[in-house]
């Protein structure tokens, strides 16, 4: 069972290394495209970077406001960074429809859970006059609910770079096509 697993790890090791090698020699002929593999890997650096840094502060900030546990804290920040997470880390896929319809989901699900605590805010009355008041009242808590809006602000833009600039999209399919080849 072993020699198995041995065999298994060796083959994926050398079919990792013969992808790379490819990598190499279609960044080599076109560096267009490979400005844009980096370009879009720093993107998503700095997204997943940036949520995951933005959630912990808020996190750490919703713990000192409220006095819970520090396993609280880690749970909500799994549960409201953990899928974005996922979604992110899926559009480093060289494929181009994973790439962006991993992004068009992480779009769709800030959307639904804004959507449904905007929803629970509106049964209190106009949310912008609550958060109006909130902020006057508790800047902290009010900032704090907002936070999450500019990291779907960067996501917005890296995806629509991403999905509606043609040439990105072009370079995306080819860089798909060039690694299948």
């Amino acid at each position: 069972m072993n020699e198995e697993k041995k065999q298994k790890h060796l083959e994926q090791m050398a079919q990792f290394k013969r992808q790379m090698e490819r990598k190499t020699e279609i960044f080599a002929e076109y560096p267009e495209i490979r400005k844009f593999i980096q370009r879009k890997e720093l993107y998503l650096r700095f997204l997943i970077l940036f949520g995951a840094i933005l959630y912990a502060f808020r996190g750490v900030m919703i713990r000192g406001i409220t006095g819970g546990s520090v396993g609280s804290m880690i749970f909500g920040f799994l549960m409201g960074y953990g899928l974005y997470f996922i979604f992110l880390y899926a559009c480093k896929s060289h494929q181009f429809k994973i790439s962006a319809l991993s992004g068009v989901l992480c779009i769709c699900n800030f959307i639904l859970n804004y959507t449904r605590g905007l929803q629970k805010i509106a049964a209190f009355g106009n949310p912008i006059e609550i958060y109006r008041e909130a902020l006057r009242v508790q800047p902290a808590v009010a900032i704090l609910d907002l936070m999450p809006l500019l990291f779907f602000a960067f996501v917005c833009a890296f995806v629509f770079w991403m999905l509606l600039v043609p040439k990105n999209r072009k370079l995306a399919m080819q860089f798909e096509e060039l690694l299948q080849a």
